[in-house]
């Protein structure tokens, strides 16, 4: 089986909750990227596997697309 892991940054959008169910019916297996909140946690649209990083701190992305590896 291939591997089918990706990354969707904005997952806790409007476009971004519907391409996350559609790539979970098509057997992907989606890692959701969430922004930073204020309270600090995001709760998974579909997947489980949600992620809280600022997108411009270049160091903690580079963290996160080495666990995910998508």
């Amino acid at each position: 089986m291939v591997d089918r892991r990706i990354l969707i940054t904005g997952a806790n959008g409007f476009v971004g909750g519907y391409l996350i169910q559609e790539l979970v019916a098509a057997g992907y297996q989606p890692s959701e990227l969430h922004t930073v909140t204020v309270s600090g946690s995001v709760p998974p649209v579909g997947t489980g596997h949600a992620h809280v990083c600022d997108l411009r701190d270049c160091a903690a992305i580079d963290r996160l697309l080495a666990e995910v590896e998508p």
